[in-house]
Parts: structure tokens; sequence; C-alpha cells
């Protein structure tokens, strides 16, 4: 059926469709990756590839076909579903065939009839004819299944043969060890299953989840058996050879040995009695002996007793192995307890022992360190180093005694006062705090929150917040203070520092000082150098270099002498001033009139005579504001040699003459006329006419009718046409009306013509030659060995490739 099916599709394919050809050899340019599209979108859509491929679309999306490279795809919804490519592929002929390969994989369904799958080796291959046969194969014929509905089954694996009818109700089989079931469903539930051979027996019955009800399961092994029989929950025998085993007819009598350890245990009505005995294998070894009453192991046990030996071992209502009653003794220590009353333990030695009578009486030993608490009125610590502290009524009061120390606490830890050797403290928390140290030279008083002193050897502090302060580090520092920050004073040898914020400051060091009244004096001497200022009236000060200042207000002023070389003075400051630099040159100024210096001559804003640079060279400019204006620029700083003059007339005449570059240039007048020629650089405008030569290029426009440019393009009357030069592969290139006509011609002959870009388009390139007239019309021609023509794309077309001639009529008719 899957080759009928592909053959009625190659078959309909070929009578309807076909490829294009390989792609024509050409300089024709593209754009897109398709060629010639229809689209008549979603009733059709036909689409060709350049590289051999074909997409086809009618009502999508009920029809739908591509082919393209390796790949092939085919869709008549909902019915046929097709697609086909290197690896993969499948086939849908809905509902009754389904088809398909991937890799190694195939399978292949004819419903509801016929099912196949073929795997790869770690898939095995499948094969059905439903509904009477199943057929299942693992790595060749090792393994196959077949089912006659759910009647019967048969099953063969090397040697091993096994059947089953209706789903395993009743099956059998086996190869070494043969196998009987009813019901026998593994795992889950079995109702008798039985297994016999190689030495062994095994019999379950009424099994659910594996847990059978009944079972009998022994094996054989060199003249022992071991095994076991049950019957949940009435009856269990086990054994292991004569060595171990388990007899137990439950609820009456129960029994286990151990002959290897020479144990044996009697239950009776377990687990509320049992006895166990275990005899000694050597007359060293002490025999042992365990009796438990409802002994129910480390979750509970009532009453459970072990002796022998020099161990002792009783419990009573233990839980989770805590036991409420119990008494332990060992040759190493005896441990017994009433929970949660009295707990003892006591090694052999005596160097440890615990005992507590809760909540009363704790008595802790650990060699010769002990603690002893009668709750709550008296404990004492005591230590092997001498060290005893004594408690009355919990922490209300507390004694401490070792060697020379004695500390005695009332309600601790507020009240404490500790005496020792050369030492002395006190506190009563949280106000005051006293500590005296002679063997260190300290000491520390604390009453909070006003007073604080602090010494140690010959560094002090004090502090009475917030009025006084004091510090001493050492004989030659001090620090004292009154409301800090407000007045500080602070002396470190001959320096001292002193400020009352925020008026007054004050510093002295031996070769420096300073007074500030804020913000009126201000007083700073250091060697033969000071600075007096009395704001803002006076000001008087003088340097190392016998440089002085004095200034009287704004009225008069002078700064200069010693080694300065600049010496200024000023006369109701800023307007009169007047500076002279020694052996050089003076400057002064009467504002806002009259500005001289070295290189300025100015009387505002008539008459301007100033000297600069520029470009390296001297330039002097000389104006009488507004009515004329010279300009001289000198070659270097030789002013005998004059490089460049410009000449000025207000705004509206302009000279500039320059020799060494061939620089000319005028305004006349300004803006209206203006004329700057340079080298082969000249620059002319009479408005509206503007012209510019740049070397061979020359641009000239009479704005906004015409437009010139040589050596680049030529523009005609604006905005008709312009007729560019074109390119250096191009021999001429025209435009009408901005590109709404275009044309190109190459130097190989190859030419290309437009209207309204590709609307209408003729064009050769090399052998080949187009003619468009979009929608309309569309011929193609490449020499004598191809030739191709379409009237509205699809409607009608004609293709000549070789010697094969093709007509098509709405584009998939062809004749």
């Amino acid at each position: 059926m899957k080759r009928f099916a592909l053959l009625c599709l190659a078959v309909w394919l070929a009578c309807g469709l076909r490829a294009p050809a390989e792609e024509k050899t050409s300089d024709q340019p593209s754009t897109f990756y398709k060629d010639r599209p229809v689209r008549l979108w979603p009733v059709l859509e036909y689409l060709q590839y350049r590289d051999g491929g074909t997409e086809l679309e009618v009502l999508w999306p009920l029809f739908d076909y591509e082919a393209v490279k390796d790949k092939a795809k085919l869709t008549m919804f909902p019915l046929v579903w097709y697609a086909d490519e290197k690896e993969k592929g499948h086939l849908f002929l809905v509902p009754l065939y389904w088809s398909g390969h991937k890799a190694q994989k195939k399978y292949l369904v004819v419903a509801p009839i016929y099912a196949e799958l073929d795997g790869d080796q770690r898939l095995p291959k499948y094969t059905a004819l439903l509904p009477t046969l199943f057929t299942r194969a693992e790595g060749g014929d090792d393994v196959r299944y077949h089912v006659l509905g759910p009647a019967f089954s048969w099953e063969r694996e090397g040697q091993r043969r096994e059947y089953a009818f209706f789903w395993r109700l009743l099956h059998g089989g086996g190869d070494g060890v043969r196998k009987f079931g009813i019901a026998d469903f593994d795992w889950l539930f079995q109702m008798l299953h039985v297994e016999s051979g190689a030495n062994r027996r095994r019999t379950k019955a009424l099994s659910l989840f594996s847990l059978p009800i009944f079972g009998y399961d022994w094996r054989t092994d060199k003249d022992q058996s071991s095994g076991g029989t049950h019957l949940f929950p009435f009856y269990w025998h086990s054994g292991r050879g004569k060595d171990a085993g388990l007899f137990h007819v439950w609820p009456v009598y129960g029994i286990k040995w151990d002959e290897r350890q020479h144990i044996r245990t009697h239950y009776v009505a377990a687990p509320l009695f049992r006895y166990q005995k275990q005899d000694s294998p050597s007359p060293v070894l002490p025999e042992r002996r365990e009796l438990g009453v409802l002994d129910l192991d480390w979750f509970m046990q009532v009453f459970s007793a072990k002796w022998g030996g020099y161990q002792k071992d009783v419990k009573f209502l233990s839980l989770f192995t805590l036991p409420l009653l119990s008494h332990e003794k060992s040759a190493a220590s005896s441990h017994s307890h009433l929970f949660p009353l009295l707990w003892r333990t006591e090694s052999a030695d005596a160097k440890k022992l615990d005992s507590v009578v809760f909540p009363v009486y704790w008595h802790f030993k650990r060699g010769d360190d002990s603690y002893l608490h009668i709750a709550p009125v008296w404990g004492r610590h005591s230590m092997a180093d001498g060290y005893v502290k004594d408690f009355v009524v919990g922490t209300l009061y507390i004694h401490e005694e070792h060697k020379q120390m004695r500390a005695h606490h009332v309600v601790w830890p507020l009240v404490q006062v500790k005496t020792d050797e050369g030492f002395f403290h006190v506190h009563t928390l949280p106000f005051f705090w006293h500590t005296n140290d002679k063997a260190h030279d300290e000491e520390t008083t604390l009453a909070l929150p006003l007073w604080y002193s602090w010494r140690s050897g010959d560094k002090s502090l004090l502090y009475f917040a917030p009025f006084y302060g004091e510090k001493h580090d050492g004989p030659d520092v001090k620090a004292k203070a009154v409301l800090f920050p407000f007045h500080l004073r602070s002396e470190k040898g001959e320096s001292l520092y002193e400020h009352v914020l925020p008026l007054f400051f004050r510093t002295k060091k031996p070769t420096a000082s300073s007074v500030i009244v804020a913000p009126f004096w201000w007083d700073f001497e250091k060697g033969d150098d000071f600075t007096f200022f009395l704001a803002p009236f006076y000001l008087h000060s003088k340097d190392c270099c016998k440089h002085t200042r004095f200034y009287l207000l704004n009225l008069f002023g002078h700064s200069g002498g010693g080694c300065d070389e600049v010496e200024t003075y000023d006369v109701l400051w800023p307007i009169f001033h007047l500076e002279e630099h020694k052996d050089k040159y003076h400057s002064s100024r009467v504002v806002p009139i009259y500005f001289n210096g070295p290189d300025y001559n100015v009387v505002f804003p008539l008459y301007w005579d100033i000297e600069g640079r520029e470009r390296g060279n001297l330039k002097h400019y000389l104006h009488l504001f507004p009515l004329a204006g010279y300009t001289r620029e000198f070659e270097g700083d030789d002013k005998a040699k004059v490089a460049a003059r410009t000449y000025s007339s207000l705004l509206l005449f302009n000279l500039t003459t320059r020799k060494d570059v061939g620089v000319d240039s005028f305004n006349l007048p300004w803006p209206l006329v203006c004329y700057y020629h340079r080298g082969k650089d000249t620059r002319f405008w009479a408005v509206p006419y503007y012209s510019q030569t740049e070397g061979d290029k020359t641009f000239s426009t009479f704005f906004p009718l015409y437009f010139a440019r040589t050596a680049k393009d030529f523009h005609g009357a604006a905005v008709l046409g312009y007729l560019p030069k074109p390119p250096d592969d191009l021999t001429a290139k025209y435009n009408v009306l901005w590109k709404l006509a275009e044309y190109e011609a190459k130097k190989n002959g190859d030419s290309d013509f437009r209207i309204l870009h590709k609307l209408v388009r003729s064009r050769e390139v090399g052998k080949f030659s187009e003619l468009v007239v979009n929608p309309i019309f569309h011929k193609e021609r490449e020499g004598d060995d191809y030739a191709y023509f379409s009237l509205l794309k699809f409607l009608y077309s004609y293709e000549r490739k070789g010697g094969e001639t093709t007509h098509r009529i709405l584009h998939f008719i062809k004749f």
C-alpha cells in the first residue's frame, strides 16, 4: 500500500508541476532568493527557487507542496500528510495508513489489522496481526512472544520455555527450575506459586505484594538444609542446619537458638515474657542471663534484667532506651536513677561522682574539684588549688576566697567588693565603679553620668560633664576644657593652642604666633614676617623678601619692595591702577576709558593699538573705530618685512593682500559683494550669484534657478532635471525630475533605462537583454540559447532554453 500511494503521488506531481531548470548564467542581479513569484494568497501562491526548488500553496492550508533539494513535502488537509528528507520521513493517509522511518527505525500501521515496528539494536522488533497474533523479537530470535488474544501466550529464551493461559491465570514452564502458578501475577498477587529443582523447594500461597500468608522455602546444600516455613501469623519455623534456628507457635511458646554463640532464648506469650541463657564457652568467661517482661528491645521495656560475671543491669518502664527506673553496675562504675527525681553515677575509684536529687540537691565531683548545691539555700565550689566560692540563697550573697583574695557580691552582679594584695575594687552597677591597682599604679573612678577620672602613672584624665575636663599625658602635655568644645586650652612643651568658639583663637610656637578675634582682628607673626589686619579698614604685612603690602580701604594701596620685581599703586581701586616692572615695562589704567600696556594702548572705544601673534608671526592692529582700520602681519618678529596688509572701513569695505601665499580678498559692500583669492582657490559672490574654483573644479549657481559644477556633474534649471557626471565605469548618467526617469550607460556597452524605478525597465547586460512593463509585460533574452516572455506573470508565459520550449497558461497548464 505504501508503494501504491507513493506511485500515485509521483504521477500527480509529474503531470501538474515541474521544478524549473538550473539557473542560467548571466549578470542578472537579484535582490530576492526566489525568482518569478506568483501570489494570489490565500487562493494561490507559487514560488520557484533559484537552486531548483518549487513551492505551491492552493487554498491554504488545504493544499501545500514543497520540493527543495533533498526535501519533499505534500499536505492535502486533513487526509494526506507526506514528508521525505535524507534520514527521516513519513506518510499519513488518515485514518487507515501510517508509515515512517528515522535513521534505522521503521514503522508501518494499516488500521486496524496490521502493525509493524522495526527498531535498531537497542529497540526490539514488533509485529502484530490484530487481534489474534503478536510477535516480539529481541537480538535476533532469542526471545519471542506469541499471543492468541488473551487466551494463550508462549515464551522462549535459550533453554527456557514458559506458557500462560488468560494472562497468567494459569502458567508453567522453566529450564533448570520448574515453575507452576495459579493466578500468579508476580510481586503483585499470587494465589499459588510453586518452584522446584536445583536442591530447592519453594511454595507461596495467597501472597500480596510479595508477602505470602503461607510460605515454604527450603534449600539443601552439602547434607545441610536451610530455609523456613510459616503460616502467618501463627506458625514460624526456620533454621540453618543444626547451628541456628527458630520455632514459634504464636502466642503460646517459642524458642530461638544459636549453637555457635551458646545462646538459647525462650518466649512465653511473646512478647510478654522472654528468658535468655548464654552458656560459657570456656571456664574463663562467665555465664550470662537475661529476663524481660514485655521487652520490645529499644522501643519499650516494662522490666529488663541482665546479670552474670561482673555486670548487673536492671531497667523498669523504659521507652526508647530511656528507663524510668534503672540500676547498672560494672567493675568500673555504678549508675542508678529514678527519672526524673534521682540520679547517681559513681566511679569505682570515687574520683568521679554525679549525684542529683532533683531539684534540691546537686553534687558533682571530678578528682579534687567539687560542686555542691542545696537549692536554694547554700552552695559551694571548691578547687584543688584552694579556691572556694560560697553561695547563700542563690546569687543574693556570694563569697570568694583564694589565697589573699577576698570578694563579696550582693545581688550579683549589682554590688561587689573585692580585695587582694595591692588591689581594691568596688562597684554598684550601673552608677558607681572604683578600682585602685597599686601594683600597676592605676586608678579608675566612674560615677555616672557626671564624673569620670582615670590615672596611670604620669597620665591622667578627668571629666566632670559637661562643665570641666582635664588631661595630662606626661609632664609636658596637658589640656583643659570648659564646656567643651566652646573653650579649649592645650599645652605641649613651649607650644600653646587656645580657642573660645567662635570668636577667639590663639596659637603660640617658638618661632610663630597668631591671634584672631573674629571677624575684626587678625595678627600673624613668624620670625621677621608679620601680617596685621583690622577688618575692613587696614592691612599691613611683610614677608621674608621684605615685600610689603599696605591698604587703607579702597582709597589707597601699595604693594612691592624687597625681591619682588613688580610694584603696584592703586587709588580708588579699581579705577586708578599703576603697575611697574623693574627695567622692563609699566602698565596703567583709568577704568573704563584708558588702558596702557607693553602690547596695547586703548582709548575706549575710539582708538585701538594692539600687537599680537598669529601663526607664529607678529601682527599689529590699528583701528579708529568705526571709521577705518589697518592691520599688518610681519614675517616672524621682523617689522621691516610685511607679509600681509588689511584695510577696512566700517562694515562696507575690506581689502586683504597676502603676497607670500598669494591671497587677495575684498568685500564691497559686505555682504553683497565678496571676493577671495588664494593660489588656485577663488570665491566670488554678488548676491544671488556665487562662483567658486578649487583647482580644476568649478562651481557656479544663480539661486535658485541655475546650478553648474564641472568635474562633478551639471544641474540644469531646478528642478526639472540634471545630468550628473557618471562614475569611472560609466560613460553617461541622466536623471529627470529627481529620478523620475534614469539612464545609465557603461563603457563595456551595458545600459539600463528605468521609469519610476522599475515600473518600466529596459536593460542590456552582455548577451542578456530585458524589457519589463510591470505587471503587464516581461521579456528576457540571452543569445540564441535562452528566451522568456510572459503576460500578467501567470496568464501566459513562453520559455525556451536550449532546444526545449515550454508554453504555460495560468502558469500550471503546460504544452
